[in-house]
Parts: C-alpha cells; structure tokens; sequence
C-alpha cells in the first residue's frame, strides 16, 4: 500500500515515470506545494472540446489536475 503522499505524488506526476522521482524529490515538491495546490491536484474537468481561459488560468496555477474532453492540442 502507497504512504498518502506517494499516492498523491502518483496524481500529480501521472505523465512521468514514476522511477524517475526519487522520495526525497517527492517529499521536496510535496513540501513546496500549498494545501490548495495540493487538491487542485484532484480536481479533474470536462473541457467539452476546447479548454475556456479560466480552465487554462485554473490549470496554469496548478488548481486543476486534468482536463477531459479537449480536442487537439
């Protein structure tokens, strides 16, 4: 069973491989990050093809997780 901040580091390092971050990294970012960042982190929303500007302004400040739903890049 992953420690809970391991697990969040898996959420908010999904695109990378996870043998690249050793746990003193992950215990630094973890650190680093305010509570608010910490569950945008967890906060996944449906774009319904094309991300608005406050999506990509949420999404730039590290509030939002993920984004369904976006066509293109």
């Amino acid at each position: 069973m992953l420690h809970p901040r391991h697990a969040l580091l898996a959420v908010l390092l999904a695109s990378l491989p996870l043998a690249a971050a050793p746990a003193q990294n992950v215990d630094s970012l973890l650190a680093r990050m305010t509570l608010e960042e910490k569950l945008g982190q967890l906060n996944l929303l449906s774009a319904g093809g094309k991300a608005s500007p406050e999506q990509t302004a949420l999404v730039r400040r590290g509030l939002v997780g993920g984004l369904f739903n976006v066509i293109g890049t």
